[in-house]
């Protein structure tokens, strides 16, 4: 099995990126911030010997809200069940 691309939406600073992964080279380049050692890092968690852990911190700060959001209302439905 060959892996021939891969889309990384919401993790850190990638919010939707499609990378073509070459035969011979693929060649990650950026600006500094831009999430190069972001991509790298989840291909590690995956293709590594450990299972992946993912923590709020690899969620980019533009989807905290939805975050929030969603706590909020698992919270109030946990409590309408308790009633």
């Amino acid at each position: 099995m060959r892996l021939v691309s891969a889309e990384v939406i919401n993790f850190r600073a990638l919010q939707s990126v499609n990378v073509h992964i070459d035969d011979q080279t693929t060649l990650i380049v950026g600006r500094n911030n831009s999430g190069k050692t972001s991509f790298v890092d989840l291909f590690a968690r995956f293709f590594g010997n450990d299972r992946p852990r993912f923590t709020l911190d690899d969620l980019p700060t533009s989807r905290v809200q939805d975050i929030e959001w969603a706590v909020r209302n698992y919270r109030q439905a946990e409590r309408l069940r308790a009633c």
